[in-house]
């Protein structure tokens, strides 16, 4: 069943690159967020996986054909996500793929793995914990982000792997079974660790990997830390500290056809939006919207996807409520 009663798809202008300030932003109380969303497409239809804000941060997923009328979420077998994280969902290979962390005690908040012909339609198939090529579960510092590149699809996290510092970690897969650690944007040379807990945004744009990630507090903290690379034995990535307001949570990042890369957050102190983008690396444009307002919690932060070649914009906002909050260009 279709829901139309609010409306969720203000026109806005978002004009990337140029970040001209968007104009109304509305509201779909029929859904709340206690997570990040996740936004995906496939098959002309539009998706978003969330935690539910009832105290219980269970897995839903509603879709969309025109961007206006949502579904009402699939709720199916329940899949309680650990505290504090997000789901992520990617299309690849003509399915939806969905990471999440589960709640304790099933296998102690390793990372599972979902994918779906329909997810509004179908029963959560099983799950299972994604095993590295060691044979071993990955259990992550953060809420998992997947991208599709070239024929593979990727999965990043925030990772722990010496004491209390941090690295981006990544795996890839040609077959959905077996996953590769990668060490593409892990090791920044400038010595900028990711913040645990915030989510690493990543994206495919000019035939690259792009992971764009909030710095560890402190000196030089909260800064956008952006990284590209062809994800090529051999091939050294390329770092980037865009001249940005400072990052207050997690990161997400989508590419457009339009050409260009553009990184999404929660401007740390004002809660306000902030985007930068770039369509050559170059150079980044950023802007900052005070008339929306990311929930502020570390773990939350907003989702972006291009559909119809719209650039779609889906967060929690920074009041009392969870409402789902939406505006697109």
């Amino acid at each position: 069943m279709l829901l139309s009663g609010f409306a969720i798809a203000a026109k806005c202008q978002i004009t990337l690159p140029g970040l001209n300030q968007p104009g109304s932003v509305e509201t779909g109380s029929n859904y709340e967020f206690a997570t990040s969303p996740s936004m995906a497409v496939l098959n002309g239809e539009m998706y978003i996986a969330y935690g539910s804000n009832d105290g219980n941060n269970y897995l839903r997923i509603i879709g969309s054909t025109d961007g206006v009328n949502w579904s009402t979420p699939q709720t199916g077998p329940t899949i309680q996500l650990a505290p504090g994280t997000a789901p992520s969902i990617a299309s690849w290979n003509g399915y939806i793929w969905l990471a999440y962390i589960p709640v304790q005690p099933l296998d102690s908040s390793a990372l599972f793995l979902l994918y779906f012909t329909d997810p509004l339609t179908e029963y959560y198939p099983e799950a299972a914990s994604l095993v590295t090529e060691t044979g071993s579960p990955y259990y992550p510092n953060s809420s998992p982000t997947l991208a599709v590149f070239g024929s593979e699809l990727w999965i990043a996290s925030v990772d722990n792997y010496s004491g209390t510092a941090t690295r981006v970690e990544s795996f890839s897969t040609t077959d959905g079974t077996t996953f590769l650690g990668e060490g593409f944007c892990g090791d920044d040379p400038s010595g900028d660790m990711p913040q645990v807990g915030a989510a690493v945004g990543m994206a495919t744009f000019d035939h690259q990997l792009w992971f764009g990630y909030q710095t560890q507090g402190g000196a030089g903290g909260h800064t956008l830390r952006i990284c590209s690379t062809t994800a090529v034995n051999g091939s050294t990535p390329t770092y980037y500290s865009p001249s940005t307001p400072q990052v207050g949570g997690g990161v997400n990042a989508v590419a457009s056809n339009g050409g260009y890369v553009a990184f999404a957050y929660e401007e740390y102190g004002s809660h306000d939006l902030g985007l930068t983008a770039t369509q050559t690396g170059a150079s980044f444009t950023t802007g900052s919207y005070s008339g929306i307002e990311i929930n502020g919690n570390q773990e939350i932060n907003p989702s972006a996807t291009i559909f119809d070649n719209l650039f779609y914009l889906a967060y929690t906002p920074n009041n009392s409520g969870h409402d789902m909050y939406w505006t697109r260009n």
